[in-house]
């Protein structure tokens, strides 16, 4: 289906997409509006949001959890940024802003460290971390709780008195149908 949809679009045919699947979004499409609680927070290409949120990441794989923990500390060492840690990834990741200036400075401290690492890198934020940074929470369902007479809406399961509620966006309005809260057109 992507296949067809991309060949649409390559042909000339502007496509409406609203997707919970960034990595989709980021693939297919040429702009992007980000909405959040039925309101529009963020729009523009794939590359002007993730410019938006900060700089490239340097992100490391290592063999096992210790090996991960040494080379976060060799990270927080040179000082740019608190180190992110996956454990069940085995990954570190920093925000470099000097982006392949600071990718040979940072293999350099692993080595003088003596910590193996098993793969290192250099890439853009993902749409996912730009939409965790522009909102707070990550995409996905949500559901609905009523506090103090109105609906707040949380992960997890949508009961069924906020599965039929409109968007107050424009383009949920334009397209007669409900988008999901935390999502991208």
């Amino acid at each position: 289906m992507w296949d067809a949809v991309r060949e649409m679009s390559w042909g000339g045919t502007d496509i409406l997409l609203t997707t919970q699947y960034l990595d989709e979004a980021d693939h297919l499409a040429a702009h992007i509006v980000i909405i959040d609680g039925g309101r529009v927070i963020a729009q523009g290409t794939p590359d002007e949001l993730k410019s938006r949120v900060g700089a490239d990441i340097i992100e490391l794989h290592a063999a096992d959890v210790p090996t991960m923990q040494q080379a976060a500390e060799v990270l927080g060492s040179l000082g740019m940024a608190e180190p992110a840690t996956d454990s069940s990834t085995r990954r570190a990741s920093i925000a470099a802003p000097a982006g392949a200036r600071l990718l040979p400075i940072v293999v350099r401290a692993l080595d003088d460290a003596r910590v193996p690492v098993e793969d290192t890198a250099l890439r853009r934020p993902t749409l996912d971390e730009v939409f965790l940074e522009l909102t707070g929470h990550p995409t996905g369902r949500r559901s609905c709780r009523r506090t103090s007479g109105r609906a707040r809406c949380l992960r997890g399961r949508r009961p069924r008195s906020c599965r039929d509620r409109r968007s107050r966006s424009p383009i949920g309005s334009a397209i007669q149908g409900p988008i999901q809260e935390g999502g991208i057109v």
